[in-house]
């Protein structure tokens, strides 16, 4: 272990901190205090310096070179006098119980005393620290241990990098994009070794925690017996390396105290830090941290457990998720950037947890500390539970009661219906995006919002939309034959009767058409609102796609009896009815919260409703052909061309007769070719194509008549 002598110079006009790994301990001191013009010695492990971005332009460092200085050399002649001042009874074991069997190793031998040589353990290059760990595309792969590989890191502990690499010395010289776990916790690291995003822990498939320590950790500050002249160079420690733990906060004799800044978001956790940062407890159990996998506390007897949310130290991110109090990412740097409303860090907020805060010349026992103890167990109450084979629509719900298609999806419940949030992947970060809609085996839709697509870890929201609407099949006039017997004699005795059918239509009553209902949001005078905030409200129309009515009711049977006034979504589509149901200008898609258009075309039901083919598309093996009219501007040409001098447009069946709101169509069959922009018609309605995609956006039903 090699160490340094910094001086390190505040020039700046407001606070600043930095953390580093103390030479005589090897204990870590976080967010230690540098006041404006104040200037400080620290003696550290070498790579282990750093401080927030913001910090570092006020911050003057100065290397002073190796620590102990190179030019010391072993003098023998030390008498055993210093030994009285350095006797076994200091010891800090009252404080630090895990182990008594450390005493012995602090005997009042020549080992503690100044004279003990600096030689083969000071090397001035940083070295790198090592890590055995599985790689994989995904993060339940790495976390499988099937693709063991080495990377390096500047920090000890595994989950306090920002930065790998792929060799001990030098820049990053291959792709390193992948995921990396040390069988513990995984990240997502970018081609140039960065880390992308949190810290997770990793989770087996069983739900049932396996205790399982994690040696790679261990090897931070076990008593091995390179301990003893690492640490010995502390009895070299001038007086001016004084045990300046002013902030460092003390851990009692059962657990450790953290001041920490909490929030919702990442933002606020970061600048609650400065302004009303919060104490929390953790067991000593789980090391100095806070650590992925330990379990933090609002109660110094460890009872009650910390809330869901995000935690910061000003520098690194914690998230606390399942409800226990568990850490279940850490982000190192996750403030790093991040504007604050004051720079300025209080001295309380400090969470360096050092468990010697009598920092004495015998703080060698400090290696008893061993945090072999930090087992990760899987967190059982944020499992994701895979649910296949469900209906999948990527349009829109009244397409997936036809379970156009199956998907497998990971959710925070049992079933869609007991669940709020959905993943596309079972650990870690989305790999893909499971957004859409998706249907139960009750035949209730859900909609999984789009907040949460690929390297999202929080989950995509789940929201019930309502049941899939129920088709009403058309009764349908029967003709009834009639068969009458007429003998006919003849000149033998037997009589060969003749049936002559006369097919007499039995006058049975025609029953008027059932009309189709639609769950709809509705809003009185917002189509946003209509689209993402309206009430659920049931409407029937005649014909079985939404965006192909001209007139709505608001019940199965008779006339409209109450005012319609207002704007009617379905499907992600929206459009306005007047107070006697009849629809007003075009339908049009909602709008999308996030600037990217989610498709949504409605599948048609087709029962057995009389067809009013005028121009219905004919299905060919792998798509619709539709004879249309068009003009890049103006709806009433388009109507006028559908006539005179029609053309051939293609759809995919996905997207159902139509065409309709939502629909992508293409000039060649091949549906490769997006058609332009413009008006198109089929002679009664016209559509609207918008975005430069072949997507219609608008449909106007009648409004060529």
């Amino acid at each position: 272990m090699a160490c340094s002598k910094y001086t390190l110079t505040n020039t700046g006009s407001t606070t600043v901190n930095f953390n580093y790994q103390r030479c005589d301990d090897t204990l870590w001191q976080y967010q230690i205090e540098l006041l404006p013009g104040q200037t400080k010695n620290i003696w550290l492990v070498n790579g282990t310096y750093s401080s927030a971005q913001l910090f570092q332009q006020s911050i003057v460092l100065v290397d002073d070179g190796a620590f102990p200085p190179i030019l010391i050399t072993p003098t023998p002649s030390v008498t055993p006098t210093v030994t009285p001042s350095i006797t076994p009874t200091t010891t800090v074991t009252p404080s630090i119980t895990p182990t008594s069997t450390v005493t012995p190793s602090i005997t009042p031998t020549t080992t503690v005393t100044p004279s003990i040589t600096p030689t083969m353990t000071v090397t001035p290059t940083n070295s790198r620290v090592s890590f055995a760990v599985t790689s994989g595309t995904t993060a339940e792969i790495a976390c499988q241990g099937i693709n063991p590989t080495t990377i390096w890191g500047e920090e000890v502990a595994f989950d306090a990098n920002t930065q790998f690499y792929n060799s001990e010395s030098g820049p990053v010289s291959i792709d390193m994009t992948g995921y990396y776990s040390d069988g513990s916790d995984v990240v997502l690291v970018n081609s140039t070794g960065t880390t992308v995003g949190f810290f997770t822990i990793c989770n087996t498939p069983t739900p049932t925690p396996t205790n399982t320590p994690t040696p790679t950790i261990t090897s931070t500050v076990t008593p091995t017996a390179s301990v003893t002249p690492t640490i010995t160079p502390t009895s070299t420690i001038t007086p001016t390396i004084t045990p300046t733990s002013t902030i460092t906060p003390t851990p009692s004799i059962a657990y450790y105290t953290y001041i920490l800044g909490t929030g919702t978001t990442t933002n606020d956790a970061c600048n609650n830090f400065n302004t009303t940062p919060q104490t929390l407890f953790g067991a000593l159990a789980g090391g100095i941290g806070p650590n992925i996998g330990e379990t933090l506390y609002l109660d110094n007897s460890l009872t009650v457990p910390a809330t869901n949310a995000y935690y910061s130290n000003g520098t690194a991110l914690y998230q606390i998720t399942g409800g226990a109090g568990l850490i279940t990412a850490v982000e190192p740097d996750g403030c790093v950037g991040i504007v604050t409303p004051t720079p300025t860090v209080t001295s309380s907020a400090t969470p360096t947890v050092t468990p010697t805060p009598t920092i004495t010349p015998t703080t060698t026992v400090t290696p008893t500390i061993t945090p072999t103890t930090t087992v990760t167990p899987t967190p059982t109450n944020v499992v994701r539970t895979v649910l296949s084979s469900v209906c999948h629509s990527e349009f829109n719900g009244t397409t997936v009661c036809d379970c156009p298609q199956f998907a497998t999806l990971y959710v925070n419940g049992t079933s869609l219906s007991d669940s709020t949030l959905a993943w596309s992947d079972q650990y870690g970060v989305n790999t893909g995006n499971p957004e859409g809609w998706y249907m139960d085996d009750d035949r209730n839709i859900y909609e999984v919002s789009t907040d949460c697509g690929p390297g999202c870890i929080t989950g995509a929201t789940i929201t019930l939309v309502g049941p899939c609407p129920t088709v009403t099949p058309t009764p349908t006039t029967t003709v009834t034959p009639t068969t009458t017997e007429t003998p006919t004699p003849t000149p033998t005795t037997t009589v060969t009767p003749s049936i002559t059918p006369t097919i007499t239509p039995t006058t049975t009553i025609t029953p008027t058409q059932a009309r189709f209902e639609f769950v709809t949001t509705y809003n009185l005078s917002s189509p946003i609102d209509a689209c993402h905030e309206g009430s659920l409200v049931s409407i029937w129309g005649d014909v079985s796609n939404f965006d192909q009515n001209a007139q709505f009711y608001d019940s199965l049977t008779g006339p409209v009896t109450t005012d319609m006034s207002g704007y009617y979504s379905y499907g992600g589509v929206v459009t306005e009815v007047d107070s006697d149901g009849s629809q007003l200008g075009a339908f049009s898609l909602c709008a999308s919260p996030t600037p990217t258009p989610t498709v949504t075309p409605t599948e048609s039901v087709t029962p057995t409703v009389t067809p009013t083919i005028t121009p219905t598309p004919t299905q060919t093996i792998g798509f619709y052909t539709y004879s249309l009219g068009y003009d890049v501007a103006s709806s009433n040409t388009a109507c006028s061309d559908f006539s005179s001098s029609p053309s051939d447009y293609y759809a995919p069946l996905i997207g159902g007769p139509g065409p309709n709101v939502g629909e992508t169509l293409y000039t060649d069959s091949a549906t490769t070719v997006t058609a332009p922009n413009g008006y198109y018609s089929n002679g009664t309605a016209w559509y609207q194509i918008t975005g430069g995609a072949g997507l219609v956006t608008a449909v106007d039903p009648n409004g060529c008549i």
